[in-house]
């Protein structure tokens, strides 16, 4: 069959590759050479192995080593970890701190943001302070006009009409006295017509005729002859007496004392310039010394002593005084000269201070009337009632409105004084005595209305540190409303106190003239005795001088007027 003849030729094939091997086995020298090869094969084996060993050592050594480093880096790695750990306990602890340090920074940013815009208002304070005081002049504060240098010119109150100033059509005019002439003087006819230059002119029965007043200074000396005596029965011998006055051997009559009186007291002529000026109109022949000057003051306070008593009583029948204090100088140092003043009279004190002490004996002690004041509290503790002066609140209420341009209760309250003030002068012209009781009571209301407007407006704006006059004003204004608001109820109460300031501006006058008196009792003392008779003097309608004439002629009546 087919299939077993191909195995029998591969068996056949196998069978002669295998006799050929043993054959070739058999043979010499192939034995000999097998055992070569495997001996070399052999020796490469064993330097292989020895290879290998020496690499299995040298590995085994180097295994040895990495172990130690292994176990080396493993310490290592295990310190590293503590490390680590300490690291983060250290990093942890250095978050917190930074975190301290960043809450602490940001709190002293905070405390220096605090603090700055602390000194940005403290700044806008004291600027808001510094403007306040540059603004201030007469018409907000109580400084005088004087003291405001380069200020505008101060107009009157009176509405402008647009007519030309001076007398208006239809108006008499004032025209200059007609005197009784001592003298007449008849004028020489013309030569001539003044129109034609004709000779033939006639008088024609009538005429006019144009004064010349002047004035003469002439001196007036009169010599006083005492002659002496001898009187048989005791032996002595004596001389008439003088009239009183006549103590020196030259003397000044009541002309020349009032004269230089005058002068220096009425005028603020110094005792210089009096004395000069007496020399002069003189032509030389009155040398009065300083020291006679000065001694007329004190001579005409003793003449008067009895008058000023008077002139308190008077003052104090009236049922308002007004009084106010004005600064001077005595020897260097600060004094006041204080006035009480209303239609009867008006008496000057000089005081060395202020207060209850210098009201003490004065003519308002024990009085029972109405003082009117700028807010003096010492004045509280004398008279029955009391009326600040109102003029001195509208220039504060200005003031404060214009260092609080947020707030607008100081206009309103400025706006109902003035209001109050206008209504008060049409009543007084119609004849009334005081508001109806519903207009008083709503006048009041509105007053205290603004006042809690300005409550409310200063919580919303708080005042500060350096500009409190406000505030101020509007806790003054609810605390003595009573005194404000007097002049509503009583029309015999001023809404001001200008008479009393008025009054002190004459003595002002002398006060910046003389700069210092030299002493209190007999400097300003005696002029303020001066001024009480000259103010009052005016208060009666009496000419100054002829009262000061009365004075010094002895006059037991010096408001005679003759």
């Amino acid at each position: 069959m087919p299939v077993f003849s191909r195995n029998d030729d591969r068996l056949h094939s196998e069978n002669y590759k295998l006799r050929t091997q043993l054959e070739k086995i058999q043979s010499e020298g192939y034995l000999g050479s097998l055992i070569a090869k495997h001996a070399e094969e052999i020796s490469k084996k064993d330097r292989k192995i020895s290879v290998a060993e020496s690499r299995i050592t040298k590995l085994c050594q180097q295994h040895s080593e990495d172990l130690k480093m292994i176990r080396i880096l493993e310490f290592d790695l295990g310190m590293a970890g503590v490390e680590v750990e300490d690291f983060k306990a250290q990093l942890k602890q250095k978050d917190a701190e930074i975190a301290q340090c960043h809450l602490a920074i940001k709190a002293q940013q905070d405390n220096q943001e605090m603090a700055i815009r602390s000194a940005l208002a403290d700044r806008d304070g004291v600027i808001q302070k510094l403007k306040a005081q540059i603004n201030r002049d007469y018409t907000n504060s109580s400084i005088p006009s004087s003291q405001c240098m380069g200020h505008e010119t101060i107009h009157n109150g009176r509405t402008k009409t647009g007519r030309k100033p001076g007398g208006q059509p239809g108006h008499p005019g004032h025209h200059r006295k007609v005197q009784i002439a001592q003298t007449r003087v008849n004028l020489e006819p013309p030569c001539s017509c003044l129109n034609c230059e004709g000779k033939k002119i006639l008088p024609t029965g009538r005429s006019r005729s144009r004064q010349l007043v002047d004035l003469k200074v002439v001196v007036s000396t009169t010599d006083f002859i005492s002659e002496q005596y001898h009187c048989e029965e005791c032996g002595a011998s004596f001389y008439a007496d003088f009239p009183d006055g006549l103590s020196n051997e030259v003397n000044y009559g009541p002309e020349i004392k009032s004269f230089a009186t005058f002068l220096n007291n009425y005028c603020n002529v110094s005792l210089d310039k009096t004395a000069e000026t007496l020399w002069e109109m003189s032509d030389g022949a009155v040398t009065i010394s300083k020291g006679a000057l000065s001694n007329l003051s004190r001579d005409f306070s003793r003449r008067t002593s009895s008058c000023l008593t008077e002139v308190v009583k008077d003052l104090r029948q009236g049922p308002v005084i007004h009084t106010d204090a004005t600064n001077a100088r005595v020897s260097g140092k600060n004094a006041f000269i204080f006035v009480y003043a209303n239609k009867n009279g008006k008496v000057y004190s000089a005081q060395v201070h202020k207060g209850i002490a210098a009201l003490t004996d004065s003519p308002i002690d024990g009085y029972s009337g109405i003082l009117v004041h700028d807010h003096d509290t010492s004045f509280y503790r004398f008279g029955e009632n009391h009326q600040e002066c109102n003029v001195h609140i509208l220039r504060y209420l200005l003031d404060a409105a214009e260092n609080e341009p947020d707030l607008t209760w100081h206009r309103k309250m400025r706006e109902l004084l003035l209001e109050m003030n206008r209504n008060r002068k049409v009543l007084l012209a119609e004849g009334k005595v005081s508001f109806e009781p519903e207009n008083l009571a709503a006048l009041r209301l509105k007053y205290e209305e603004i006042l809690d407007e300005a409550d409310q407006e200063y919580t919303l704006h708080p005042p500060t540190r350096y500009y409190r006059n406000g505030v101020n004003l509007c806790r003054r204004l609810r605390k003595y409303m009573e005194n404000h608001l007097l002049f509503l109820s009583d029309f015999l109460v001023p809404f001001d106190n200008n008479l009393s300031e008025r009054s002190l501006r004459t003595a002002k006058g002398k006060v910046k003239n003389a700069g210092t008196f030299r002493s209190m009792t007999e400097g300003m003392q005696r002029y303020c005795d001066f001024l009480s008779i000259a103010e009052t003097s005016k208060c009666k309608n009496i000419r100054v001088y002829r009262t000061v004439r009365n004075v010094f002629c002895g006059e037991k009546d010096i408001w005679k007027s003759w």
